[in-house]
């Protein structure tokens, strides 16, 4: 069964203090001496995910969304509290995944597929499949940084798409993505969910989350501050959060 569990979860993260004085500040830099200090992100969240659900996670910036999607992807390593997750996780957080503007699209393929897990002869099966599904047939040998930001976005999904998650991570996926494409996202990921698998949502687009998600989680400086009804949650965190 496909399922998420995280139980009384803790994250912090060392930072390091600024020291008042700038003389001070000029010596620790020469000595390679930093006074440590810590940040905690994650303060004892405990929810439980189940297949088939589309979840929506929002908060304001800081507020540990971004941070709990990488430790359910297992990217991020140290933590106190328990994570369970049984099933295929696929990360996209941050839509580069690895994608050098100096390669082709192709070559960017196999680069980015082999670090979200695909095997080679994976890749070279599914290559025409991934570019037809990002559209961009005509532009198979050229290189990246000719690419809009949409059309890197495009092949960044249609990669992740082609990893056959079973849990699909989304760190602000849509924000360059046209109407057209969104949409066919979407009912990509709708597949996932159908099939029992479960998609996670970081999104400020209040509206998609609305439509698509079974259920909405708003974190508040490193804690849950509800857990329900898309609609509820919305409604709730436009009016604590309007100007």
């Amino acid at each position: 069964m496909i399922e998420i569990q995280i139980k009384n979860l803790y994250k912090e993260f060392d930072v390091r203090a600024k020291n008042k004085r700038l003389l001070k500040q000029m010596y620790h830099l020469i000595r390679h001496k930093f006074t440590r200090e810590t940040r905690p992100v994650l303060k004892g969240v405990s929810l439980n995910i189940k297949g088939g659900e589309i979840v929506g996670l929002i908060g304001n910036n800081g507020s540990g969304k971004s941070t709990m999607l990488r430790l359910i992807g297992g990217i991020h390593k140290r933590y106190q509290g328990e994570i369970k997750v049984e099933g295929k996780v696929t990360s996209l957080i941050g839509l580069a995944i690895g994608l050098n503007p100096r390669l082709t699209l192709i070559e960017n393929t196999y680069l980015a597929g082999s670090l979200l897990g695909m095997a080679f002869s994976e890749i070279k099966e599914k290559l025409d499949s991934i570019v037809k599904f990002a559209e961009l047939e005509e532009f198979r040998d050229t290189k990246v940084y000719q690419f809009s930001q949409g059309m890197r976005s495009r092949l960044a999904i249609s990669i992740a798409l082609h990893t056959d998650p079973e849990i699909f991570l989304g760190d602000e996926i849509f924000t360059k993505l046209d109407e057209h494409f969104k949409n066919k996202t979407l009912k990509e990921l709708e597949k996932i969910t159908l099939n029992g698998g479960i998609v996670i949502l970081v999104e400020h687009q209040l509206e998609l989350l609305e439509d698509h998600c079974k259920r909405i989680i708003w974190l508040e400086e490193g804690l849950i501050k509800r857990d329900g009804k898309p609609g509820d949650v919305a409604d709730e965190y436009e009016r604590v959060n309007e100007f």
